[in-house]
C-alpha cells in the first residue's frame, strides 16, 4: 500500500491530539456517512427520487455501518482503507453525472480524475477504480470525439499513476507469492468466495455459502439487466461491482499464498469489509432496479 493521504491526514491529525486514534475513529465513521449519502444519491437517480421504491435504500446504510466493519471503525489507521473506499465510490458517481445536462458537467470528469487519484494513493485496492471506471465510461458515454478524448485521458492517467505507484516496489520476504493462485486455483477461489461472503457472515463455512449466493445473484443480476438493456442506465452499480470484485481478486493474489491454518482468518479479516460490502451494496441496488422494473 501506498497512505499517502491518509497520512497526511494522520499527521494533521496528530499535532493537534498527540496521535490519539479516538478522532481517526471519527473520521472513519464520517467517511462511512459520506460514502451512504454518495449511495443514496446514486440510488435516488437510479429508481426516481419519487418512487415509493425509495424506502428500499433503509438497508443499504445498515449495510455499511455494518459491525463487520469494526476494525476499520476501531482502529485509527484504517483510515487508509476509509479513504480508498469513500473516494472510489465518489470517483464512479463523478463518472456517472457525466450523463446529465448539467452547467456543472464539465467540473465532473477533472474533478473524478482527482478523486481517483486520492484513493490511488490512500490503499492499493484505490488503483481499481481506474479499470472501474474505464468500464463505466466504455457504458455511459455515445460514440464520437469526446468520448475517445473521455477515454484517452482517463486510461492516461490511470497508466500514469499505475507507473508511478509501483516505481520502487520490492515484494516482501514474508508475502506470499503473487502467482499461488495459478498454481493453487481452488484454494484462491475458495478464498475469493469467503472474503466476498465475509461481508455478512463471522463464520468461514457461512461466509463461503454466502460468496457463491452473492456471485449466482450477480451473473443472474447482470443477465436480466443485459436482456432488458438496463446496463447502461445502471452504469454506476455495475462499476461499482466490478470495483468491488476486483478489489477482492487483488486480496486474493495477495494473500491466499499464507500457511492454511491463517489464510481463512486472513479471508474473514473484518477490515476487508470496506471492500467486500460494496459488492453487496450494488448487487442489492441492481436488484431493486429490477424490482421496479
Amino acid at each position: 500500500h501506498v497512505y499517502f493521504f491518509p497520512w497526511i491526514v494522520m499527521l494533521l491529525l496528530g499535532t493537534l491530539t498527540e496521535y490519539n486514534t479516538i478522532p481517526l475513529m471519527y473520521l472513519v465513521q464520517i467517511c462511512l456517512l459520506f460514502t451512504s449519502i454518495i449511495l443514496l444519491l446514486a440510488f435516488g437517480s437510479t429508481v426516481r427520487k419519487t418512487s415509493p421504491l425509495m424506502v428500499l435504500f433503509v438497508p443499504i446504510p445498515l449495510l455499511m455501518f455494518s459491525f463487520r466493519q469494526y476494525e476499520n471503525m476501531l482502529w485509527g489507521n484504517q483510515i487508509t482503507f476509509a479513504f480508498a473506499q469513500m473516494f472510489s465510490v465518489l470517483t464512479l458517481f463523478l463518472l456517472q453525472a457525466l450523463q446529465t445536462e448539467s452547467s456543472k458537467r464539465a467540473v465532473f470528469f477533472p474533478v473524478a480524475l482527482v478523486s481517483a487519484t486520492i484513493a490511488s494513493f490512500s490503499a492499493v485496492q484505490g488503483l481499481l477504480v481506474w479499470p472501474a471506471g474505464l468500464l463505466q465510461l466504455f457504458l455511459i458515454t455515445s460514440r464520437g470525439l469526446a468520448r475517445r478524448l473521455l477515454i484517452g485521458t482517463w486510461g492516461l492517467v490511470g497508466i500514469a499513476e499505475w507507473i508511478v505507484y509501483f516505481v520502487g516496489y520490492t515484494k516482501s520476504r514474508s508475502s506470499p507469492p503473487l502467482y499461488f493462485v495459478l498454481d493453487h486455483p481452488i484454494v484462491g477461489l475458495d478464498y475469493f468466495l469467503t472474503l466476498l461472503g465475509g461481508s455478512l457472515f463471522w463464520q468461514d463455512a457461512v461466509a463461503f455459502s454466502g460468496g457463491l449466493l452473492l456471485v449466482c445473484l450477480t451473473v443472474v443480476g447482470l443477465g436480466f439487466l443485459y436482456k432488458d438493456r438496463e446496463i447502461q442506465n445502471n452504469s454506476f452499480w455495475v462499476a461499482l461491482l466490478s470495483f468491488s470484485l476486483l478489489s477482492l481478486a487483488s486480496i486474493t493474489i495477495g494473500r491466499s499464498g499464507f500457511p492454511e491454518e491463517k489464510v481463512f482468518a486472513q479471508a474473514l479479516a473484518s477490515r476487508f469489509t470496506a471492500f467486500s460490502i460494496l459488492a453487496v451494496v450494488s448487487l442489492y441496488a441492481l436488484l431493486a432496479q429490477l424490482a421496479r422494473e
